[in-house]
């Protein structure tokens, strides 16, 4: 058996001639032709094809990543402006309250007073708490001294307040009674001393006289009514 293609690329009628086929059988030789066959070709009818067809619709990609990532970038990016901003209003409002908070603050020799009356009345080394005593005497010193002078006395060594002490305009006198202090408090905090009893109640005296004589003086007044009288006794004028 053997297929035979045709091809034809124009319209009509063909005629197919016999195909001969040779063979052999029994030893003698002879040939089998084909019918005649009739092919006719018809083409395509394009009519339609060129006509204007509809517009198709739009076909839709799947949506991926990479889609939604414009809008990802554009929401973190307002949120962190948004954030930032918060953090800037917040801060403001931080520093207004603090501000607001050290205008109705207590002057540091008010706080100071209150705090040492109050440790007076605990009588802590009385009943034996020396450590416990000195701690929050030092600390009451410390804190006043920050108030008062602007000195990081809550952050400071002894020494390193002692130094800053040396800055200011106090009476070497004064100086060498709160370092007096400072190394007593320090022996009996880190070296477990026992100071003999007067100690306690001297130091708590000196502390106590130290802030009331660096009690901030207001500042004296001007005599404007003095002013106004001698401007109003000016010479005469003549006419």
């Amino acid at each position: 058996q053997q297929k035979i293609t045709l091809t034809s690329f124009t319209e009509g009628a063909y005629s197919i001639p016999q195909i001969g086929i040779p063979y052999e059988r029994n030893g003698s030789q002879g040939s089998v032709f084909s019918p005649t066959l009739m092919l006719e070709v018809n083409t395509f009818d394009v009519g339609e094809a060129t006509e204007l067809q509809p517009i198709k619709n739009i076909i839709e990609e799947p949506i991926t990543f990479w889609d939604f990532l414009p809008y990802i970038i554009i929401v973190l990016a307002l949120t962190l402006i948004g954030l930032v901003v918060w953090l800037l209003i917040r801060r403001n409002q931080r520093k207004e309250m603090l501000a607001e908070f050290e205008k109705k603050k207590l002057p540091a020799h008010i706080i100071a007073l209150s705090k040492l009356e109050k440790l007076q009345q605990a009588e802590l080394w009385q009943k034996g708490e020396i450590k416990l005593f000195q701690s929050q005497l030092t600390f009451i010193l410390r804190e006043y001294l920050e108030d008062r002078f602007k000195i990081p006395a809550l952050e400071s060594t002894s020494d390193e307040i002692v130094d800053d002490l040396k800055k200011t305009d106090l009476e070497e006198v004064i100086t060498g009674k709160l370092k007096n202090i400072l190394q007593t408090a320090d022996l009996v905090k880190f070296a477990k001393s026992e100071p003999p009893v007067e100690v306690h109640d001297e130091a708590f005296q000196n502390i106590l006289g130290f802030v009331k004589a660096t009690i901030p003086q207001p500042e004296p007044e001007e005599d404007t009514e003095e002013t106004d009288t001698s401007t109003a006794k000016g010479d005469p004028v003549n006419d």
